[in-house]
């Protein structure tokens, strides 16, 4: 099982096979792991951050992170369209809400309740 393995994911997450093995996305999973949710342009301007004060992110807790500070557009060749490709392919792995707010992921061994 891949160490960034969250089964306790929130439902309706993305799921996705990569090298790492078949799982949902959750905010450890390495960058790379967006690549089932994220248009391939987008996912190489993130990985490179070329002219960004920061680091290029890591993991997908990363861009969630760089996402809520409004940080993205420090990235060039990242406009508007990019991220709001970002923010839907973040929707759609579940790690934001459809507002934008990050979710909260549980414990290990939480169980996610409908509703939350």
């Amino acid at each position: 099982m891949p160490e960034h393995h969250d089964p306790a994911q929130p439902h309706g997450a993305a799921a996705h096979a990569c090298t790492c093995g078949a799982h949902e996305i959750t905010r450890a999973c390495p960058l790379d792991c967006l690549r089932a949710v994220l248009p391939t342009a987008a996912l190489n301007l993130l990985a490179r951050a070329w002219g960004a004060p920061f680091d290029p992110p890591r993991t997908a807790g990363d861009v969630v992170d760089l996402y809520q500070q409004r940080r993205l557009s420090q990235i060039r060749g990242l406009g508007p369209r990019r991220a709001a490709e970002i923010a839907l392919a973040l929707r759609a792995a579940a790690l934001i809400s459809a507002s934008g707010h990050a979710r909260q992921e549980p414990a290990p061994g939480q169980a996610v309740t409908a509703g939350i």
